[in-house]
């Protein structure tokens, strides 16, 4: 990448950066957020980072390489970077940049982020004339180093400040908004629901889709059609109902949506590979069964995220 550096890479007498202790889980992460008044010249890369990174320029400017492009940021400009994304940037020379970054990760981010018209194609944001968006920089950074729940009170700055860049960049693939739009509808009604017996045509007229379009919008979404996804959904909670041992087979089957025992049993088998009634002792000595569980696990968790 083209430009004139300084000979090595090093932080500024005013770096600070911020790493919370994560306790909350793995859909939405911060990892580190700081504040840098830069030297002239200062830079890093060309690199890689870690996790997802958005910079927010608070004062002076400084300028983005990354994908064979060029973007001059100033005052009021911010940029994202992703972590497949080879990236460079560097401070003005005469008005070095001062910025505020926050680093990211989560099951949640690749679906935030398809909300956004930020993207590694589209990296450059600009703020609006109220600064809202720095206001939210500004308050993630003052609470990544809280002494009191830094993790906690971090985190819910980053998700207002994601919800705050969709709703100022959101996506403009509406097709795609559509779809998810539709999908939220319809998992919505059957995340509530899959505790009784619920027909494929009910719910297809519930929502307003022919069967067509309801198996189209699932199969695009999680891989199977809707009848597949409420039988895994139901066994994956017959199976966490079953390993806590307090309730009869025959009641597991009818709070699970099944109905009748038989079909309960019958799709218990072929979806985990033995009859709910060896399952207990199965998912405890046999590795198959155990690793079958985990992956109807993953499953939902996958298909969860989607929702978000």
């Amino acid at each position: 990448m083209s430009g004139k550096t300084v000979s090595k890479f090093e932080n500024s007498d005013s770096f600070i950066c911020y790493m919370p202790v994560n306790f909350g889980g793995f859909d939405l992460v911060v990892y580190e957020c700081g504040y840098e008044q830069c030297e002239p010249l200062h830079f890093w890369g060309p690199a890689k980072k870690v996790y997802y990174m958005f910079h927010y320029c608070l004062s002076g400017k400084g300028r983005l390489e990354m994908n064979g492009k060029r973007y001059e940021i100033g005052e009021g400009e911010g940029f994202f970077l992703d972590p497949q994304d080879t990236a460079y940037y560097v401070a003005d020379e005469k008005d070095p940049w001062e910025y505020i970054w926050v680093c990211f990760g989560g099951n949640f981010v690749k679906s935030i982020m398809e909300r956004m018209s930020i993207s590694s194609e589209n990296p450059v944001f600009r703020d609006t004339e109220d600064k809202v968006i720095r206001a939210k920089f500004e308050e993630v950074r003052r609470n990544a180093h809280s002494d009191i729940v830094s993790h906690l009170s971090s985190l819910g700055n980053l998700y207002s400040l994601l919800a705050g860049l969709v709703a100022h960049y959101p996506s403009k693939k509406k097709e795609m908004r559509r779809d998810r739009d539709n999908f939220e509808s319809v998992m919505k009604i059957v995340q509530s629901e899959f505790m009784r017996v619920i027909s494929i045509e009910e719910l297809a007229k519930r929502v307003g889709f022919s069967r067509s379009n309801l198996y189209r919008i699932f199969k695009k979404n999680t891989g199977v059609g809707p009848l597949e996804y409420i039988e895994r959904l139901r066994v994956a909670y017959a199976c966490e109902l079953i390993k806590q041992d307090k309730l009869y087979l025959t009641e597991i089957a009818r709070l699970t949506g099944f109905g009748e025992y038989k079909t309960f049993c019958k799709i218990f088998n072929r979806i985990i590979g033995v009859p709910p009634k060896d399952f207990l002792t199965a998912v405890s000595r046999d590795n198959y069964i155990y690793d079958k569980n985990q992956q109807l696990i993953a499953e939902i968790s996958i298909w969860n995220e989607k929702l978000f």
